[in-house]
């Protein structure tokens, strides 16, 4: 007997027989973000390929990983799954964070909160904002990166050598996280599939972090690099733009449903992916401090979307986590294909 929720996917998957990302990223975000993911998924893979549910498969229950402090709205307990993310080989790129994801952390995030918004609270005390300004709470308590334009030529000078300093820091304790370079060369047994790099930081600092990755064992450097002054004029993180600059004509030239996005902050990696439509999130869960400020979201997104858009579709304790993720997924489908042609 054909089960009802079999049935309903069957009929789905007809009209998707060979683009599996294409379909998993019309289910709504919170649907494809809850607890249930990972059963969901390899029931999703079971139906398209013809294959019967196995009763590990149908008993499937997520399973965990503990860690600290998790950035994302919700305990990193209630998601895990190696099948949650779309096979590798189906994927025309993954695009990374630098700090915190291919890097260990090392930006002061405390330090730099703390010097930018006291320099806003400043310019707001002695009227050189305008207290009344819709934005004034954006630009006391905000993105860092984001307020700066807000304050004064004297203001933005002063902030920019608080960035300066802070990432200058951090280059001197600049380190691969573990298994970057093991994860990166796996990416690069794909030759379709692209690796792109995405920071607020300077690309100054991304070539000497491609040096470091190169010393380590690092294959080749990435396809694109798009820091906070590579484009002049384009949005930083959590804005979707260097998402879809990457995609874009200029870029990739692939649809943003066909990558994934890697980052170390719901409020900025997993938000921008998810605004961008990407065809899946993941947080890595550092447990460290990487807030830039605020948690406020971008001026054209309402809160509501911004809340819900920090969910990412998976969340782990260690980026070299994908690794074993990506090669059961691909191991997965290795084996429903072989069933299929039976």
């Amino acid at each position: 007997m054909v089960k009802p929720k079999s049935f309903l996917m069957a009929i789905v998957a007809a009209f998707y027989p060979l683009d599996i990302t294409a379909f998993w990223t019309t289910i709504p975000l919170p649907v494809r973000s809850n607890k249930y993911l990972a059963a969901s998924r390899r029931q999703y893979f079971s139906v398209l390929l013809s294959a019967p549910l196995s009763e590990e498969e149908e008993s499937f229950q997520p399973t965990t990983e503990t860690s600290g402090r998790s950035s994302s709205p919700f305990s990193i307990a209630d998601i895990a799954a190696p099948s949650a993310l779309p096979p590798i080989s189906h994927l025309h790129g993954v695009i990374f964070d630098m700090d915190g994801t291919i890097l260990k952390p090392s930006i002061d995030f405390a330090f730099m909160r703390t010097a930018v918004h006291s320099i806003a609270r400043r310019e707001v005390e002695d009227g050189t904002y305008p207290s009344s300004s819709p934005r004034t709470k954006r630009v006391l308590a905000g993105d860092v990166l984001e307020l700066c334009k807000y304050l004064s030529v004297k203001g933005q000078a002063e902030a920019k050598k608080v960035f300066a300093e802070v990432e200058r820091k951090s280059i001197d304790s600049m380190e691969p996280a573990d298994g970057a370079v093991a994860l990166l060369n796996y990416i690069d047994s794909f030759p379709d599939v692209k690796r792109a790099i995405l920071t607020r930081n300077v690309h100054s600092t991304v070539e000497i972090m491609e040096r470091l990755l190169g010393e380590r064992g690092c294959g080749r450097g990435f396809d694109i690099i798009v820091a906070r002054d590579t484009v002049p004029g384009l949005a930083s993180k959590p804005a979707p733009d260097p998402i879809l600059y990457i995609c874009g004509k200029d870029g990739w030239d692939v649809d943003p449903r066909h990558v994934v996005m890697v980052g170390d902050c719901a409020e900025d990696d997993v938000v921008a992916g998810n605004l961008a439509g990407v065809g899946a999130t993941v947080l890595i869960d550092t447990g460290e401090d990487n807030c830039s400020g605020g948690g406020i979201p971008p001026e054209n997104v309402r809160q509501e979307e911004y809340d819900q858009m920090r969910y990412p579709t998976v969340t782990v304790s260690e980026l070299k986590s994908l690794v074993g993720m990506w090669s059961e997924a691909e191991q997965m489908m290795a084996r429903e294909n072989a069933s299929r042609k039976i």
